[in-house]
Order: structure tokens, then sequence, then C-alpha cells
């Protein structure tokens, strides 16, 4: 806008500033963000919906819950965690040269795969993951997430 004659250097060099300064401020103080309780989020996925409050209280204590980025691979998090079922965002599978994009609620695993499965993020993605140790908990809680499977 300077070299078109709408704005001068002066005011250009001081919008610079206020925008340095702006993003200095977010850098330094990152604004905080608060997860929602483990159990409302529970709630969000259609299978567990009809869970009672006592199965869901079992199930919040079995599982972690966590937020990935854009273009984010699990590979690794599957491999060290027994399922994962999508919360939010959007996912796809790849494998053998077809993909899908998982629903909210589908569960996905590498067990009984191919070693070509690739899961990749196409947005910022929340997770749900019940470690392998503890399959057999949530196994014993539930067991409709068998029909959801990727």
């Amino acid at each position: 806008m300077v070299k078109l004659g709408r704005v001068d250097k002066d005011d250009a060099d001081k919008f610079l500033l206020e925008i340095e300064y702006k993003m200095n401020e977010l850098l330094s103080n990152p604004p905080s963000f608060i997860l929602p309780n483990a159990i409302d989020l529970l709630k969000q996925i259609p299978w567990i919906k009809s869970l009672d409050d006592n199965e869901l209280s079992k199930i919040s204590k079995i599982v972690e819950i966590k937020i990935f980025p854009l273009n984010y691979n699990f590979q690794d998090e599957l491999k060290s965690h027994g399922l994962g079922i999508l919360l939010r965002g959007n996912v796809e599978v790849s494998e053998n040269k077809s993909s899908k994009v998982l629903e909210i609620g589908t569960v996905t695993s590498f067990s009984n795969s191919s070693e070509n499965k690739e899961i990749i993020s196409n947005s910022p993605v929340t997770m749900v993951w019940i470690p392998s140790n503890r399959l057999q908990e949530f196994d014993k809680i539930t067991t409709d997430y068998k029909n959801y499977f990727s």
C-alpha cells in the first residue's frame, strides 16, 4: 500500500511494529486452552453415549485424550497404544492403495492390519487412546467398539 501511496512509510512502520508486538506477546504468553471434562468428551462418541454414568466414569479413568495437529502421522502413536477412537476432526486411513475418511467414533488400530497402513490427520484432531495394557478393562466395560473398527 505504501507503493500505491495509500499509507505513508511512517504509518506502515507503525503497523509493522504493532503486528510484531502482538506476535511477540502471543509467543511469550500463549492463550490457555482447557480441555473439557473427559466424560463430556466421551459422550460425543455415538456408541459410548448409551453407557451409564458409572461405566463412563470407569472408561474415563482408562483412556487418554490427546490433541494432534494437521498432517500428523499416527503410526507411532498406534503402535505404542492399543486403540485410537476419533473424537473430533478429520482423519484419513490409507491401506493397500485405497483410502477412506474416518467418522467420529471410529476405532482404529495397527493390530491385524497390513504394514503399509497409514493414518494421517486432515485437520486438528482429538483422539481417545486406550493403552494396550488396559484393553481388557475396556473390553469388560463395553464390547460395542468392535463394531466400529476402520
